[in-house]
């Protein structure tokens, strides 16, 4: 990759923003005259006339668009899904003085390369003078750096009804000879920071560079070291996850061959990069997530040389705003991380952070329509297109874009059936497929499904995984049958189709006895197996994701009758209960296409005054049928269609033996009032299976571990079985016919070219022929 007109920069004073904004720009589309800054699929920056005056409109395609005034943040549009996430009329981070005094500033200086922007504010809050700068990542993380003689307070303000998240994270304090200068970082599209703080050390291999210093996270948490021979392999620290950021000094000119784990990436899709000749600095931002664990996989490798004709597949997603979370390689990257605990940052409970939860598996998506977009690196000499190839049961197209306009090509297939289907892509080289060419061997049109609880349905005292053991963290399928677990594991611990596995339960801390034993613990609960069951009674491919967090009740923390809402903690955000997760699982929701889940909620909310103290009451069963309402209506928010399955609650014989009686007597209302409420809403809400007489005292012994609360690993798939029997059997879930004959088909797709994208739209350059075939 030759890094485009070196870096591109916009140097920009505060009487020329003013007197652009005099033009009459509007906010929502600015006008064609209006001078921006773009290069390629990175960062562009426009001049605005806001409702509140002058602003910069910051763009990633495809991932967000942010409005800047003077004083801060004033919206963030999400663009893969088109929805608005700051409060009308507030900013998403408000700055604030020691007597809660607003931070009231004007625009200051703009830069911009294709990696990054940088904004500058001036103002005050009170008497007291403040210089706010923004430095603004293409993958979605946004520095705040603040400098004031006071302490200042920066609250996140995300619009409650939001299901995309932001977080805010605190990268230090430090004094600079009377002013004090605090960094923050905020991440969009996220639900959980990077545990990764300034100063943490990366690793690295020179490959025969000359190396002045240690890879390490500069204030920024970006990852800097220094190159003067052109080649450097660097490991980010295990605790960065979130779309790496690097800064390379000494690099001997523009051009940049990058590598992954020794796959190669290619720029603009997998990766952007800016060079700065008078500085001899690389700037690059990796634009997918990193999952921790194996750092052979996880070593960038950098390289000073015109890259090889490469190419790189992207699969959009259902609406075809935006690429999904691939790897090189065509696995699906999940981002399930979920907050834990009770942990508040700026006024937001976010949770403690947990950044194991993403974790790469074989692909799918719940829609037929694939679309497919390939972006060529160097292209071969007698470049003539670009083929994709998609066969599976019943099944087999081949189409070629022909169209040389730019190095993006792309196909629109209409998958005939539920399937794992297999992809290829290739160059075209007088006609015939040739190199560069990459092959997926698992592209799947199926059903995702989510199980919502708590320890029983994360799978507490069944196979687990925690660190120190062999294998963890797991972030990518094990070899089916493998021995891999704290102890010898009870199989599957893995899928059929390797898209199920160990997954974390979001909780930093576990607790054994009271005692904070171990954090980050891996599960195969109910789920991998299930994930089996389901796959061949439906007869199509199938992914559950894991959403049990130990300690989880329904729609509120506590219960004290005749408190307010606040003190008994109903439905905040990042507590331990469902109903403030909601938006949380609505986003995983609509990241992986899923609808359909499998709700159990109320063990907890059983055991509620059996606390150390006497503060909390126990909770009636018609109180408990009420927050269970709740919850799903919370998690049909944005789909009314939603297939939602509520098992009765599980058979308990945990405390003393008048705790245990009293347990069972609740646990047994309980269940009536979930039959009640399944039969009340009707479909598409289904009752689940019988997990209270699965597990009666004297069945199917030896089935619950000692503390007579967990299933064993055995009980869990038995559960398994259990849910298999009411999915299997459900209307909801049809199962997919048997294929007829293969058809092959080659088309030619001849594109067009557009002249304009909407601001919520993907910037292609072309209009992809759909093609369907039964």
């Amino acid at each position: 990759m030759n890094i485009k007109s070196q870096t591109i920069k916009m140097l920009v004073s505060l009487s020329v923003i003013l007197a652009l904004f005099s033009l009459g720009v509007s906010l929502d589309q600015p006008a064609a005259s209006a001078q921006s800054t773009s290069v390629s699929r990175g960062i562009s920056l426009s001049r605005v006339q806001s409702p509140r005056g002058p602003a910069v409109r910051v763009v990633s395609p495809e991932r967000f668009a942010l409005t800047i005034t003077g004083d801060g943040i004033i919206g963030w549009q999400d663009l893969a899904s088109g929805a608005e996430l700051t409060r009308p009329g507030q900013r998403l981070i408000a700055h604030s003085g020691p007597g809660a005094e607003p931070f009231v500033g004007t625009l200051g200086s703009v830069e911009s390369s294709t990696v990054r922007a940088r904004i500058e504010l001036s103002g005050f809050v009170g008497a007291h003078p403040v210089r706010a700068t923004y430095t603004i990542w293409a993958g979605g993380q946004l520095i705040v750096e603040l400098r004031s003689p006071v302490a200042l307070s920066s609250q996140l303000d995300l619009d409650p009804a939001a299901s995309t998240g932001a977080t805010l994270d605190q990268l230090g304090v430090v004094d600079l000879g009377g002013q004090r200068v605090e960094t923050l970082m905020l991440y969009l599209n996220a639900w959980t920071v990077d545990a990764a703080q300034p100063g943490d050390v990366g690793a690295l291999a020179s490959g025969g560079a000359t190396l002045a210093a240690v890879p390490t996270l500069n204030a920024q948490n970006t990852l800097v070291a220094d190159a003067a021979g052109g080649q450097i392999d660097l490991t980010p620290p295990d605790s960065v996850v979130r779309q790496p950021r690097f800064q390379i000094t000494g690099w001997p000119g523009p051009d940049l061959s990058l590598s992954l784990g020794g796959a190669p990436l290619v720029a603009d899709v997998h990766y952007l990069a800016a060079y700065d000749a008078a500085s001899s600095t690389l700037d690059v931002q990796y634009l997918g997530l990193l999952p921790p664990g194996d750092p052979v996989a996880r070593t960038f490798s950098f390289a000073a040389l015109q890259a090889d004709p490469t190419i790189g597949l992207e699969i959009l997603n259902a609406a075809g705003t935006s690429a999904r979370s691939l790897t090189a390689a065509g696995l699906l990257t999940v981002d399930a991380n979920l907050p834990s605990s009770e942990t508040a940052v700026s006024g937001v409970y976010t949770g403690v952070i947990t950044t194991k939860d993403v974790f790469d598996i074989p692909y799918i998506q719940t829609w037929p329509q694939l679309q497919l977009r390939a972006t060529l690196s160097s292209a071969p000499a007698g470049l003539s297109g670009v083929r994709f190839s998609v066969s599976g049961p019943g099944f087999s197209q081949s189409i070629d874009d022909t169209d040389l306009s730019d190095s993006t090509f792309g196909a629109l297939v209409t998958l005939p059936r539920r399937a794992d289907y297999s992809l290829s892509v290739s160059a075209l080289v007088g006609g015939s497929p040739a190199a560069p060419s990459l092959s997926v061997a698992q592209v799947a049109y199926g059903r995702v499904l989510l199980s919502i609880g708590d320890s029983i349905t994360a799978g507490k005292q069944g196979n687990l995984l925690q660190p120190g053991d062999t294998g963890y963290p797991m972030t990518s399928p094990p070899t089916t049958g493998a021995d891999i677990g704290h102890t010898t594991p009870l199989q599957p611990i893995v899928s059929n189709d390797g898209r199920n596995y160990y997954q974390s339960q979001n909780s930093l801390d576990d607790l054994v006895g009271g005692i904070e034993s171990y954090e980050n613990i891996y599960y195969t609960g109910y789920e991998v197996s299930l994930n089996n069951k389901l796959a061949q009674c439906l007869n199509s491919p199938v992914f559950l994701l894991n959403e049990g967090i130990s300690g989880l009740y329904t729609a509120r923390d506590r219960y004290t009758s005749g408190a307010d809402n606040i003190v008994n903690r109903y439905g905040m955000y990042g507590r331990v209960n469902a109903l403030g997760k909601a938006a949380v699982y609505r986003s995983h929701m609509a990241q992986l296409g899923a609808d359909n889940v499998l709700l159990q909620l109320g063990t907890n909310d059983a055991s509620s005054n059996f606390a150390p103290t006497n503060i909390l009451e126990e909770r009636p069963d018609t109180l408990y049928v009420s927050d269970l309402s709740d919850v799903v209506t919370a998690l049909r928010q944005n789909n009314s269609a939603l297939n939602i399955w509520m098992p009765y609650l599980p058979w308990r014989n945990d405390g003393t033996l008048a705790d245990a009686t009293l347990r069972q007597q609740r646990t047994q209302s309980y269940n009536l009032k979930i039959s009640s409420l399944v039969s009340s809403l009707g479909a598409p809400t289904y009752l689940g299976p019988d997990l209270y007489t699965t597990f009666t005292d004297g069945v199917n012994a030896g089935l619950m571990d000692a503390d007579q609360l967990h299933p064993t690993q055995a009980g869990y798939n038995l559960m398994a079985d259990r849910w298999a029997q009411v999915l299997c059997s459900s209307s909801a879930l049809p199962v997919e016919p048997i294929p007829t004959a293969t058809t092959a088909t080659t088309t030619t797709a001849t594109a067009t070219t557009t002249t304009a994208t909407p601001q919520n739209q993907p910037p292609y350059n072309k209009e992809y022929l759909p093609l369907v075939v039964r």
